[in-house]
Order: structure tokens, then sequence, then C-alpha cells
């Protein structure tokens, strides 16, 4: 049986559209009969992570309506010329906050048919004193698939990621590679190993 994990960056990517192809992986996993596994805490840190952006995109849109308001009675052509430019951003903003607001409801809702891994007690005390990856997350993620691979050693197993700036360093891939877990970094390389 194929066990795939994922981890934070697959929901925060899906959000933001950063790989518009992994959004079939779970579907395409469903037709193999692959089980597709997530530490539970990687769900609330992905929703940390887009209310942030999501903050962003609306300083954003107060900082363009200031500067239009700024301008407002200033009748230069470049000011004119300015405000045009900026009034046609602030709905185009308001449409990518909604298009992202869509995509993470939908990636959300597509988590229902996944396994959500909880984190134990002593996996999180192991991760603190055997570091696996620089990142306090990214290293908690590692003790939890490799704590959870080794109770299923009978399956091909693999990591999704496309954060390789992380989990492609030595340390990382020596504590996946133990475990007989591949390190997957696209979405086509997924779908490829779920096809074999």
């Amino acid at each position: 049986m194929k066990r795939l994990y994922l981890e934070t960056n697959y929901i925060v990517g899906q959000a933001f559209a950063q790989d518009p192809a992994a959004a079939t992986i779970i579907a395409e996993a469903a037709k193999v009969g692959a089980e597709i596994c997530l530490p539970s805490f990687c769900v609330q840190e992905a929703l940390t992570a887009i209310q942030l952006r999501r903050k962003s995109t609306n300083q954003f849109e107060r900082t363009l309506q200031q500067k239009v308001e700024e301008l407002r009675d200033d009748q230069s052509s470049t000011a004119v010329a300015l405000k045009t430019s900026i009034n046609m951003l602030i709905p185009q903003n308001g449409r990518l906050r909604d298009e992202r607001e869509r995509r993470i409801t939908t990636v959300v809702a597509s988590l229902a048919s996944i396994r959500l891994i909880e984190l134990e007690h002593v996996t999180a005390m192991a991760a603190l004193s055997t570091p696996l990856a620089s990142g306090a997350a990214d290293n908690l993620i590692l003790h939890v698939v490799s704590k959870d691979a080794q109770g299923h050693q009978g399956s091909d197993m693999a990591l999704f990621t496309m954060n390789t700036r992380d989990f492609a360093k030595s340390t990382a891939l020596e504590a996946l590679t133990a475990n007989n877990i591949r390190l997957l970094t696209t979405s086509s390389e997924v779908i490829e190993w779920l096809r074999r």
C-alpha cells in the first residue's frame, strides 16, 4: 500500500496557487487506494500563515485607499494617472483575496478524506532533543512523520513538500531515508509515484 505524507506547505501552496496541479493529489491517491497522512498541527500552522497573508492583503488595500485619498485634490496629470491606476488595483486586490478564500475553503474541505496524525508527547520530546531540520515546525513534522512511518514499514511511503530549502538538507533526508520515505518535491513527481 502507498502512504503519502503531506505537510503544512501543501495547504498553504493550495491556498496561494503555488502549484495548481497539486490540487489533484488527493483525488489521484483515492483512485489507487493510497493513504494520505498529515500531522494534525499542520492544519493550524497553515491557517496561521494564511491569516498573516490575509492581513497583509488587507493592509495593502488600505494603503492603496489612503494613497487615493491623499491624491484626491491633486489635478496634475501624473496624480490623475496614478489615481486611475490605483483605483484599478483596489478591485483586483479584492478579487485576489476572494479567490484565495475560495481555495482555502476547498483545500480545507479536501482534508476530510485524509488521516490526521496526532502529536504524541514522546514525539514532541524527541523533536526537542534531536533536531532533524532547522525550523521548529519542520523539525516536528519530520519527527511525527518518521514516528508514524515506523509503524508502516511494509508500505511504499513518500513525503510531498515544496519546501526543499529545509526538507532536502542532509539531516532531514537521512531521517526520511532511515524510515523508507521518499522525498517528492513536485506534484508531477507525486502523481507519477502514485500511478506506479
